[in-house]
């Protein structure tokens, strides 16, 4: 678990916690303090994460810039060595076809590094998008259950509050005698 999903665990278990206001169905007493440091610490993590991810896409930036340079200098070298053979030998064609060869396979391996270092840096980049999408898909898990916690406390205070006026209208029509507005309030 990241530090990022450690600090959302931790507002969650402390508004559990947390004592409901006097004569609220939907209100909590809540240290401001606390929340400034949970909030503080979001801060502070939430770009870690964000920095760790940019590292990756860097880091394979880097990955595939040192395989091409590599493979450049690996046919430049090839290339000046069968320079070097062809005017050093009397057998222009042997050393023409060893010079191919050499070239082709220079090529062959600067590709299948490019290959592999491309193939490491998508997997790195995909890692860094699921690790990210994981983050979100938790925070939006945290911030769905808290919202549908709140809405079913405050249906409940409605609820709870409509029915107290519904007495109180009740009991008012029943000490002023008359009946037909008790009767109505009954009804609602």
């Amino acid at each position: 678990m990241s530090k990022f999903e450690d600090i959302i665990q931790q507002m969650e278990d402390y508004l559990a916690g947390c004592k409901p206001k006097t004569f609220s169905a939907n209100k909590i007493d809540v240290d401001k303090e606390q929340m400034e440091e949970f909030l503080e610490e979001l801060r502070t993590k939430c770009p870690d994460e964000v920095r760790k991810a940019q590292k990756v896409v860097a880091n394979r930036n880097r990955i595939l810039e040192e395989a091409n340079e590599e493979r450049e200098r690996m046919i430049a070298d090839t290339e000046e060595e069968c320079r070097k053979m062809i005017n050093e030998h009397d057998i222009v064609k042997q050393a023409t076809a060893i010079s191919d060869r050499m070239i082709a396979e220079a090529r062959e391996q600067a590709e299948a590094i490019i290959s592999n270092a491309q193939k490491d840096a998508d997997e790195i980049r995909q890692g860094a998008i699921e690790y990210t999408d994981g983050l979100l898909a938790n925070t939006e898990g945290a911030l769905i259950s808290t919202l549908e916690s709140t809405r079913k406390t405050f249906s409940a205070f409605v609820q709870a509050c409509d029915k107290s006026l519904r007495q109180v209208r009740a009991n008012r029509a029943e000490l002023s005698g008359d009946t037909s507005e008790g009767d109505q309030a009954e009804e609602e």
